[in-house]
């Protein structure tokens, strides 16, 4: 009884608001006058309304999605599909992308990954020029890392998988120091878990933060190479804590010297500085795998300047205007296609 008569009771009873999900506008409640004039009209009118606007819609529709949907191995959240795979673990399917990289296409093809390798060429060659080291971190999504949890249904293709053939053909093309976190994080998720098991849609595109500061560390170890004072944090400078989905939180146990500050010269950049001026400027075009590295990376620099490798056309005013001692561009597994039709924009000036 009680189910039947709380949606009745929660009824919206204006109509007209906006549904996102659906995208539309949900039916306004008919006026009663209208019931004498043109009866039928405003029964189907009324109808509509009430199908609308019945309290809980939302959350029955969603359980109703769950429901018809779970027996098949996925649920949707949004305009996303999220399969259902062993021992806990969910995994996004990203417009299908990583589904279909997943069963063996390749993310880029023969003149896709030739037009990114020389772009990368030309930019190492710019720099190169002004004696700045240029790195680029691929970093891996969680089907590269856990393979082993995602649903039977979904038949894998015949390797090799699509990022490493990606990251042989850059290094073997390419004079770039770059580097795939795949392999210490496939090392590491024996002692710790990387990504989290379910969760909203954002977790489940991105490592947990436990993933975030093994790749921050590897990113060290390159900039390293370059500037052997700097050494990344280890384990035992950090807090682990995890919550029950397998998100985590890391904090550091030391002091911190940098602060955030407001942009100098693009609305787009986050920008940091540390008290200890006499460390190096680290420029970072970067994707969102990147958000969690705020909390630990600009500890190592004087300035630390993030902005997304979208906006890669106006990489020469970056290199005027924040002048660099190393720069950085990260890019996700699954943003390598967008990542080399946005390296397509950047023209290098005439030297």
């Amino acid at each position: 009884m009680s189910a039947l008569i709380l949606p009745l009771a929660f009824v919206n009873w204006s109509g007209g608001a906006v549904s996102k999900r659906e995208n539309r506008v949900l039916a306004a409640r008919p006026a009663i006058s209208s019931a004498f004039k043109a009866p039928r009209d405003f029964i189907k009118q009324f109808d509509a309304w009430f199908a609308d606007n019945v309290g809980f819609r939302k959350k029955i529709i969603r359980l109703y999605g769950k429901l018809n949907n779970i027996s098949q191995g996925y649920y949707l959240d949004g305009a996303y599909i999220v399969l259902i795979g062993k021992r806990g673990h969910h995994f996004h399917v990203a417009d299908g992308d990583t589904l279909r990289v997943y069963q063996g296409e390749h993310w880029l093809d023969e003149t896709q990954a030739y037009e990114l390798s020389s772009r990368l060429q030309e930019i190492k060659r710019c720099l190169d020029g002004r004696n700045i080291p240029f790195i680029v971190m691929v970093c891996a999504d969680k089907e590269s890392i856990y393979p082993e949890y995602y649903p039977d249904f979904v038949i894998r293709g015949p390797g090799p998988a699509s990022l490493d053939v990606v990251v042989e053909y850059l290094n073997e093309h390419t004079e770039v120091d770059l580097f795939c976190i795949k392999e210490r994080l496939l090392q590491a998720k024996e002692d710790y878990l990387v990504f989290p098991k379910t969760g909203n849609i954002y977790e489940l595109r991105h490592y947990n933060e436990t993933g975030a500061f093994l790749a921050y560390q590897e990113l060290m170890k390159h900039i390293g190479a370059y500037f052997p004072k700097l050494a990344p944090f280890s384990i035992d400078d950090v807090n682990i804590e995890y919550q029950d989905n397998g998100s985590s939180s890391v904090s550091l146990r030391r002091e911190v010297t940098y602060q955030r500050i407001e942009p100098r010269f693009f609305d787009d950049a986050l920008e940091f500085e540390n008290m200890d001026s006499g460390l190096p400027t680290l420029l970072l075009l970067c994707d969102s795998y990147a958000d969690w590295f705020p909390n630990y990376l600009p500890q190592h620099f004087g300035r630390m300047i993030m902005h997304p490798w979208s906006g890669i056309e106006h990489f020469e005013e970056y290199l005027d205007l924040y002048k660099p001692d190393v720069i950085v561009f990260e890019v996700a597994e699954r943003a390598i296609t967008a990542f080399a039709n946005a390296m397509t924009k950047y023209h290098p000036e005439p030297q």
